[in-house]
C-alpha cells in the first residue's frame, strides 16, 4: 500500500468520519463527494488520495499508514471505531462531553485524552448562542423571501427599514484590568449595577440615502401613537429623499399590520417581512451597537445622560456610509437563510 502523503493523520481522522457521516459507501462518484464537502473543513487532496485513504480504513481497519504511524498513535487507547463512534455521538447531541462519552463507551483513555480526541476530530468548542426561533411555516416564506430577492437581483435602493426599540440605562464591561492590593477594589471583576434601570424607546429608520429622524418616546406604542409619530418621522423623509419611489420594510407587529390602510392613504408603500425574521430587517444591527455604544461609551447614570448618548449616536455614527454597509449585510443574511432551509441566519 502506497503511504498518503500530505494529509495528517488528524486530517484522514476526518476524512473517514466524513466518510461515514454522509453515508458515501454505496453512492455513485463517492470519492468526487467526498472531495468536496473535505474542502469545505479545509482539507484537500486529490480523489485518488482519497480513495486510498478509504480502501486502506476498510481493508486495515486501520487510518494511519504503517510508514508515518508515531509513536502517540501506537499507543492509542481509542480504536478507529471508538473514535467514529465518538464523532457519531456529538453529531447526535452538540453538548457532549467527554465524561460522558468516556462513560458510555466505557473507554480506558483519560478525559482529557478523549478531549484531545475531540478535538482530532475536527471539534471545537465555541459558546452557545440563542437566535430567533422559526417555525416551519415561516421558514418557507423566508426561504420563498430570499430567492425572489436573489431572482430579482434587490440592491435595497429605495428601501427603508423601519422598527422601534428600547435602550436602557446599561454598563457594558464585557473586559477590564484588574491588578490585587489596589485601594477599593473589593473583588475581582465586580461591576455594580442598578436592579431596575430606566429605559426609554425609539423609533427611526435607515436607507441607502441615510437615516429618517429618530424619535424618542416613552409608554408603549399602539396603532394611534404609531401614526402620530409616522407623520414625523416618515413622510417628511420620504417626501425629501424619496419622492419618485420608496418602499417601506415593517415586520409583523400589531400596529404594522393595523396600520397597513393608513400608510396606503398617505401614499407611503409599504411591505410587511416575513414573520419570526428580525434577521431580515438590518436596522436591528443600528439599535444592537446603540445599545452596545450606550453600555460601554455612555455609561448613563440618569435618563437624561441616556437621552443625550441615544442623540450622539444617531447624529455621529448613523451616517450614509454607515446606512449602507448595514444594508449590504442583509445580502450575507438571505444566502445563508437559504442555505439553512429558512433557519434564522444568527447574522
Amino acid at each position: 500500500m502506497v503511504a498518503v502523503k500530505r494529509i495528517s493523520y488528524a486530517k484522514r481522522t476526518r476524512v473517514i468520519a466524513l466518510y461515514l457521516k454522509h453515508n458515501l459507501n454505496f453512492k455513485r462518484g463517492r470519492f468526487h463527494l467526498l472531495k468536496y464537502i473535505a474542502a469545505k473543513e479545509d482539507i484537500f487532496a486529490t480523489e485518488r488520495n482519497f480513495r486510498r485513504i478509504v480502501k486502506h480504513w476498510t481493508e486495515n481497519g486501520s487510518i494511519a499508514n504503517k510508514e508515518s504511524i508515531t509513536r502517540s498513535v501506537r499507543k492509542m487507547r481509542v480504536t478507529e471505531d471508538e473514535l467514529s463512534i465518538i464523532d457519531w455521538l456529538i453529531l447526535k447531541n452538540k453538548e457532549m462531553s467527554a465524561k460522558k462519552a468516556k462513560d458510555l463507551l466505557k473507554l480506558r483513555a483519560s478525559i482529557r485524552t478523549i478531549q484531545k480526541y475531540f478535538k482530532l476530530l475536527g471539534w471545537k468548542k465555541i459558546v452557545t448562542r440563542f437566535c430567533q426561533f422559526v417555525s416551519q411555516k415561516n421558514r418557507i416564506e423566508r426561504v420563498i423571501f430570499c430567492n425572489m430577492c436573489k431572482f430579482n437581483k434587490e440592491n435595497f435602493d429605495y428601501s427603508i427599514f423601519i422598527d422601534e426599540c428600547t435602550v436602557s440605562m446599561t454598563k457594558t464591561g464585557r473586559l477590564q484590568w484588574y491588578r490585587s492590593g489596589i485601594a477599593g477594589e473589593t473583588r475581582s471583576g465586580l461591576q455594580s449595577k442598578y436592579k431596575h434601570t430606566a429605559s426609554v424607546h425609539v423609533i427611526g429608520g435607515i436607507s441607502r440615502r441615510g437615516a429618517t429622524k429618530l424619535i424618542i418616546f416613552s409608554g408603549k406604542l399602539n396603532t394611534a401613537g404609531f401614526k402620530l409619530l409616522a407623520e414625523k418621522f416618515i413622510i417628511p423623509f420620504v417626501n425629501e429623499k424619496y419622492s419618485e419611489y420608496h418602499r417601506l420594510h415593517l415586520d409583523n407587529a400589531a400596529f404594522h399590520t393595523k396600520s397597513a390602510e393608513w400608510l396606503n392613504d398617505n401614499n407611503l408603500n409599504h411591505f410587511i417581512t416575513p414573520a419570526q425574521s428580525p434577521d431580515l430587517n438590518v436596522i436591528e444591527l443600528v439599535w444592537n451597537d446603540l445599545k452596545y455604544y450606550i453600555g460601554y461609551y455612555i455609561k448613563p447614570n440618569t435618563v437624561q445622560q441616556l437621552v443625550q448618548g441615544i442623540i450622539k449616536f444617531w447624529n455621529d455614527i448613523v451616517t450614509i456610509d454607515y446606512c449602507n454597509s448595514k444594508i449590504n449585510h442583509i445580502y450575507k443574511v438571505i444566502d445563508t437563510i437559504i442555505l439553512l432551509e429558512g433557519k434564522a441566519s444568527g447574522l
